[in-house]
Parts: structure tokens; C-alpha cells; sequence
């Protein structure tokens, strides 16, 4: 199975212009546990220009492309969601369950327009905290990101294995060309 590896510009997404035709991801929503991160990051949406307000912008998405296989996401967070994270970090967490809502646009060459190349359709998916050994997929630097200095914002990771329920994860190759592969297996 294809992995899903989709490397995006951090400063396109915070500075957009059209004529630019980096990959972009907005992160709209995640929540860790009882901790639900504030969409507090205005951008422009590639596919209309229309303001959005997101929790982070990604700078790189992975997924193996199985069902049963992690997703991982490097993002950029404000200062505020640095914190809450940062707090995560050095407390025990109640509950590893995540979910998330993300965006990712692609440029397409042949219309000469962006798209949803990879998404969840506007619908909050399911998973648990991806652990490595006894440590957890979730980082956050103290240090700000370099692309771009104002609004200041910092790097963080996660990574999330899925529920025991399949969902929908939403792909697209080009404007009219999407599909949607399974992420998790239900158990009955």
C-alpha cells in the first residue's frame, strides 16, 4: 500500500498567494484527552481565499496508508497552544484518546486550481496517542519556528493509531480525482 507523505509550506500557508503553488495544510481541531487546543491562527484557504481559523498549520503529514497503520503530523502551534501542550507533556493525561480535523491543499497543474488532496472531510477523527516504548508521540519545541516570525509560533509532533472503528480519510490525486481510504477496523 502507497504511504501518504505530504510535506507542506509553513510560510505559503501563514502568507498565502495564489501565484504560489506550495502544498498547505491548516490543522482545524485536536483534542488530547480533555484538552481541546484553541483555533487561534487566521489563514486563507487556498480553494477560495476565504479566512479560516485553525489550531496549527502543518508542515508535514505521514501515514503508511493502512488501516491499522499511525498517522503522524508535525505542526505549527501559537503561544498559547505551546502551552497547553507543553503542559500535557509533563502531566499525566486521563485519557489518550485524540481527535483531529485537518485540511492539507495541493496545487492541480492541468486546471490551474487548489484542492482538498487529503482531508477529513470536516469530520472529527478518532484515534489514540501513538506511543514509541513507554514514550508518547507528542512533542513541542521551545523554541520558535523559523519560517516565519510573527505571528510567533512553535514546531510540535503527534502521532495517533487508530480506534477500533473504521473512519474515512479523504484523498484526491487532482480537482475531480478522490477517493476515500479506511483508517481503523471495527470490532464487533
Amino acid at each position: 500500500m502507497p504511504a501518504i507523505d505530504k510535506p507542506c509550506s509553513v510560510f505559503n500557508a501563514f502568507n498565502f498567494k495564489r501565484d504560489v503553488e506550495d502544498r498547505v495544510g491548516h490543522l482545524l481541531s485536536l483534542k488530547i484527552g480533555e484538552t481541546e487546543l484553541t483555533a487561534d491562527i487566521t489563514l486563507k484557504q487556498p480553494t477560495d481565499e476565504a479566512e479560516a481559523k485553525v489550531v496549527g498549520v502543518i508542515s508535514h503529514f505521514h501515514w503508511d496508508g493502512g488501516t491499522a497503520e499511525p498517522m503522524q503530523m508535525t505542526f505549527n502551534v501559537s503561544v498559547t497552544n505551546k502551552n497547553e501542550i507543553a503542559t500535557m507533556l509533563h502531566t499525566t493525561l486521563k485519557s489518550v484518546v485524540i481527535e483531529w480535523k485537518f485540511n492539507i491543499f495541493e496545487y492541480d497543474k492541468e486546471k490551474k486550481e487548489f484542492f482538498l488532496a487529503f482531508h477529513t472531510n470536516d469530520a472529527a477523527v478518532k484515534g489514540l496517542l501513538q506511543t514509541q516504548g513507554s514514550e508518547r508521540v507528542l512533542y513541542i519545541s521551545d523554541q520558535p519556528g523559523s519560517e516565519v516570525q510573527k505571528p510567533e509560533n512553535y514546531p510540535a509532533t503527534i502521532g495517533a493509531v487508530p480506534e477500533d472503528e473504521q473512519q474515512d480519510i479523504h484523498l484526491a490525486v487532482a480537482v475531480g480525482k478522490q477517493f476515500v481510504k479506511p483508517w481503523g477496523v471495527t470490532r464487533s
